[in-house]
């Protein structure tokens, strides 16, 4: 038995990690009785009215009132005079004071315990005082602190006051609660004023436990409510706001040291501001941004008003998928690289002055190509992709329902977190067909996996509604609706059938769309003329109408362009009931009721396979919403098929799925993808923030550092074949990007040649072409024996002599002279798979060379060469003084001038040595003439290696997917996606 949950420390981990769980799993085995406020009942995945609800008429006890009243009047004060008199003289006391308390015994105890504190017992007879009795929590409050305390009622009141305004488990007590009081009331408070308040009405206040420290909060919620009656809240947030922050220390350099701020304070400092309307004002402290609460701070930066507080907001959400778990130094230095996404160099700056001494690479410069001010938050990043995104209601509040591999989540939107964990049955199979619909009161989700099972859901009791619909059933999509009262499920299989089911009955109803047998991949609902209708788009581009209730179809099937149709989506718009068919690229719009097509079919994405569609009213404008195989998302005015607004840009990889809903009356986006993450977008229109610096439009495969006429430069190439010289000291590009005819950029390089600043690039088709950078100009390719399948390419100069090393996919390593592009050389071959990258420099008189490979079993092997001048130059194709430096495992291997430790990386590994996920990209350089390699990972992760002496150097994170490296003397590039981030080493 389980009493009070409602006033337990933390109610809903109660809920989340222990009762939830033992009520859905027990299947009857447990025997548990829970004692609660009904606004818990959502948290436990229960309704009400399947519950005994003690506040009904029938379970009224006015015996039990009285009782409780006759034991509070006795007992509720040592002096009470009830303990003088017997029961009969003043048991009609007791009993106007049960009748007027009615279901409450928190009424009855208040009212109870003032007059036990009263010297003298009242008349019962007196009308006057009868009717002064209260009715109501708040009331009895007031009138007991009026009756016991006289003038200082008001004082307690004042006192009690910012308890109904606290956060979570309540409101600290050190330098906290009086300062609050004062700043509220006027009137000065310290802390012997609440040592009274505890001594006097200690009885109104729950001590609980919250992050080890003692938390104070009101007794009841309805003394909150009371509290609350006649007083400007926001101004009494705003207080909550400047008092606690003047409760921030100062750190020695004069700035507020958010670190030492009280939890409360990092945790719930953003809701006052957003209540208090003073939200802005606090995202100028970049260090308030480091150390507060993510779930704290995401959800309100939505009410961010001026520039620098939408500025500082865009900047925060940017990755708040990668810093939502991070420890705060590592969540600064995520920030900081953010900051100079949007160009917030203020911003930067001081997230950048306060990052730890010990973190040797510092970012320094970053593109902007991949951020959106339009995202509002992002959810989760799951280790799967993302199939399917619906939007619904669930207890009043905004959700969305998304899919994985084998499990169904359940988001609130308002907060961005998860309502209890995710729902499991379709064992670790993809579900990628899901639709809701509201069943006999009930929340369903009907979900669809590579299992072959069809699944309902009782998405507020969390849990799986008796066994599967059907079984060896794989399903290309699945809708709902309701039809002459009757909820409905329909599936369409990727045998060619489909199938419906009554989800009240869960049994199958035969019809003659059930009986129907094509190809159909997408499913939709509405209705015409008030019938409801099913759509239905097959793989060869037929849309067809169906009766839902009949079952047979009407109307013309709708041909269009002959593609694979991906979805279907309905919509109103003009007043006519209409279809969005996309697929192949191509998207059209049937009006439903004539079968017709409205206007001219046209393309979302170029190159897009199958734009996902969603629909949503977007300041009056029917809007649809389409996504690219880039993972972007558009807006298009339906009507007139033009783009609305910008792209929505941040996913890494394609979108999946697009549902839409609203979010304090805005509407929103929100959107699965396969890089696993779900992130909500803001669809109103806003004007831009910052001032991005845009370079390349696709994904960096390539890039590379060097110094070119004494200026540090990076060069990086992308998969549409454009290449872009940066001057890594501005952080700006340096002239017109060139473009390699040949397409994806595979490896770039840097050499000057005749005196003139050369790009060496490296295609996918293995050419490897030589570009003068001042014109842009084609000048040559490297020809010659190991000209095919290059992979990777690196540049020198050996005695004023530029070479270039190149790397094959066969694991080859050739060397060229770039003035005759011609080969000079060649080392022995890896024998360990294809190179990954190569990097070379001159040290101690020596042409050392660093070499990145990966065999079939996804293992790196770095190789170390290196020969003296005259060997390189004379020619020679048998360079012996070589040695692995293989990355980290305790083997060893002998060379004729060192010994070094093998050090092997599995790159089929789930973990290889720190890194979170399977290994992106590995990369070499010399630093300092030391060999050094990069890694990167899926996960954003990077590290930088010492191949001599194994030691991991440095270690941080990305805001997506590492897409390639490079390092050099002082400096790293690090790409994601479209944008480049640029760092250097901190003296």
């Amino acid at each position: 038995m389980v009493d009070a949950l409602d006033e337990a420390a933390s109610p809903e981990t109660l809920c989340a990690t222990i009762l939830r769980p033992l009520i859905q799993h027990s299947n009857g085995r447990i025997r548990l009785l829970l004692g609660t406020r009904p606004h818990l009942l959502p948290q436990l995945g229960l309704q009400r009215h399947e519950q005994i609800d003690l506040d009904a008429e029938r379970y009224a006890d006015a015996e039990a009132i009285l009782a409780y009243t006759i034991r509070n009047l006795v007992s509720g004060n040592s002096k009470s005079p009830y303990r003088r008199h017997s029961l009969s003289a003043w048991l009609p006391i007791a009993t106007e004071v049960a009748t007027a308390a009615g279901h409450s015994f928190l009424i009855a105890r208040i009212t109870a315990g003032t007059l036990a504190a009263t010297p003298h017992i009242p008349d019962h007879r007196d009308h006057n005082w009868r009717s002064s009795l209260p009715r109501h929590a708040g009331h009895a409050m007031a009138h007991d602190l009026s009756v016991r305390l006289g003038v200082d009622a008001d004082r307690a009141t004042d006192l009690l006051r910012p308890l109904a305004y606290a956060y979570g488990q309540g409101l600290p007590w050190e330098d906290v609660w009086a300062r609050l009081a004062t700043a509220i009331s006027g009137r000065p408070y310290t802390d012997e004023d609440i040592q009274w308040l505890r001594r006097i009405a200690g009885s109104y206040i729950i001590e609980a436990v919250e992050d080890d420290r003692s938390a104070y909060r009101l007794y009841h919620q309805s003394l909150a409510e009371y509290l609350r009656e006649g007083i400007d809240s926001t101004a009494v947030h705003a207080a909550f706001v400047s008092t606690l922050s003047s409760r921030v220390p100062q750190a020695v350099d004069g700035y507020l040291n958010w670190s030492r701020a009280h939890p409360y304070t990092l945790r719930n400092l953003a809701a006052h501001a957003a209540q208090g309307n003073v939200l802005d004002g606090i995202l100028t402290e970049s260090e308030f941004l480091v150390q507060a609460a993510p779930d704290g701070l995401a959800p309100y930066l939505r009410h961010a008003r001026t520039e620098l507080g939408e500025l500082s907001s865009a900047v925060y959400l940017a990755s708040i998928g990668v810093h939502r778990h991070l420890a705060p130094n590592a969540r600064r230095r995520l920030l900081a690289i953010d900051a100079m996404r949007y160009r917030a160099n203020l911003l930067a700056s001081a997230l950048k002055s306060r990052m730890d001494p010990g973190e040797t690479w510092r970012p320094v410069h970053a593109t902007g190509g991949d951020v959106s001010p339009a995202l509002m938050n992002t959810l989760i990043k799951h280790e799967s992709s993302v199939y399917r995104v619906a939007c619904t209601e669930l207890d009043g509040r905004p959700v969305a329902v998304t899919t994985t591999d084998g499990e169904v989540w359940v988001w609130d939107l308002l907060s961005g977190r998860p309502r209890g964990n995710p729902l499991t049955g379709h064992s670790d199979a993809i579900v990628d067909a899901l639709a809701v619909l509201s069943v006999d009161g009930r929340l369903v989700a009907v979900t669809g996996g590579h299992d072959g099972t069809v699944r309902a859901w009782d998405l507020v009791a969390a849990q799986q509604i008796g066994e599967p619909l059907i079984e060896k059933y794989w399903v290309n999509d699945i809708a709902c609706a309701m039809a002459d009262g009757r909820p409905i499920a329909i599936a369409a299989g990727d045998d060619g059938t489909v199938r419906m089911w009554d989800l009240a009955t869960r049994k199958p109803i035969e019809s003659p769309i059930a009986g129907y047998r094509s190809k159909v991949s997408s499913i939709a609902c509405t209705k015409i003329n008030e019938r409801s209708v099913v759509v239905t788009g097959e793989e060869n581009g037929t849309v067809r109408t169906w009766d839902l209730t009949s079952g047979r179809s009407f109307g013309k099937p709708l041909i269009g362009q002959g593609r694979r149709l991906f979805s279907i989506t309905c919509a109103t718009l003009d007043g006519r009931e209409i279809a969005v068919s996309s697929g192949g690229g191509t998207a059209e719009v049937w009006d439903l009721t004539s079968g017709r097509l409205v206007g001219e079919p046209f393309i979302p994405h170029q190159g897009s396979s199958g734009p996902v569609v969603g629909i949503t009213d977007l300041n009056g404008k029917i809007a649809a919403l389409t996504s690219g195989d880039d993972g972007t998302v558009q807006p298009w005015n339906l009507a007139t098929k033009q783009p609305i607004g910008e792209l929505l840009v941040g996913h890494e990889d394609f979108l999946n799925d697009i549902a839409c809903t609203e979010l304090d009356g805005r509407p929103v986006a929100v959107t699965g993808g396969s890089d696993g993450t779900v992130r909500v977008w803001d669809l109103t229109s806003r004007r831009s923030v910052g001032s991005p610096l845009t370079g390349h439009r696709e994904i960096v495969f390539a890039s590379a550092c060097a110094n070119i006429e004494g200026r540090p430069v990076a060069i990086t190439g992308a998969r549409d074949g454009v290449v872009m010289l940066w001057d890594l000291t501005s952080g700006n590009s340096i002239g017109e990007p060139l473009t390699i005819a040949r397409g994806e950029v595979q490896a770039v390089a840097c050499a000057v040649v005749a005196g003139k600043p050369l790009a060496v690039t490296c295609s996918y088709g293995g050419a490897v072409q030589l570009w003068e950078l001042a014109s842009r100009r084609f000048v040559g390719e490297l020809l010659g024996p190991g000209d095919g399948g290059v992979s990777a390419v690196a540049c020198a100069t050996v005695d004023g002599q530029p070479i270039a090393v190149t790397g094959g996919r066969d694991g080859t390593i050739q060397l060229w002279d770039l003035s005759s592009r011609k080969p000079i050389g060649k080392l022995p071959t890896t024998a360990h798979g294809a190179v990954r990258s190569v990097a070379c420099s001159m040290v101690d008189g020596k042409l050392v060379i660093v070499v990145c490979s990966t065999d079939d079993r996804g293992q790196v092997r770095a190789l170390h060469f290196q020969q003296t001048i005259d060997g390189i130059l004379g020619g020679s194709d048998n360079m012996v003084d070589w040695y692995d430096a293989m990355l980290p495992d305790e083997q060893s291997a002998a060379a004729s001038d060192f010994e070094c430790k093998v050090l092997p990386l599995d790159l089929g590994s789930k973990n290889p040595r720190g890194h979170g996920d399977s290994l992106n990209d590995v990369a070499c350089a010399l630093m300092g003439g030391r060999p050094v390699a990069l890694t990167g990972s899926m996960d954003g992760t990077v590290r930088l290696w010492d191949l001599i002496t194994q030691r991991c150097l440095d270690t941080f994170l990305l805001p997506g997917t590492c897409t390639s490296l490079a390092a050099h003397d002082d400096f790293l590039i690090a790409t994601f996606g479209a944008d480049i981030s640029a760092f250097e080493k901190f003296h």
